[in-house]
């Protein structure tokens, strides 16, 4: 379940080391193309449904929906 969105992948792993420190796993998925020289549009953050609240939590989000 997405949690959410970084403007950069920096950003989004800064925010997976925080949920890491709190034991909840996590996925961040990037569109950085290997061809494109050019930084990344930005990455999200996913969990699994039943910790994504927590997750939420600790990352200091308010519970609404991410695109």
């Amino acid at each position: 379940m997405k949690v959410a969105n970084f403007a950069t992948k920096t950003e989004a792993q800064s925010a997976g080391r925080t949920l890491e420190s709190e034991g909840i796993p996590y996925l961040i998925k990037s569109d950085r193309m290997p061809a494109v020289k050019e930084p990344p549009p930005g990455a999200t953050i996913f969990v699994a449904p039943d910790i994504a609240a927590r997750a939420k939590e600790v990352l200091g989000i308010e519970n609404e929906p991410v695109n």
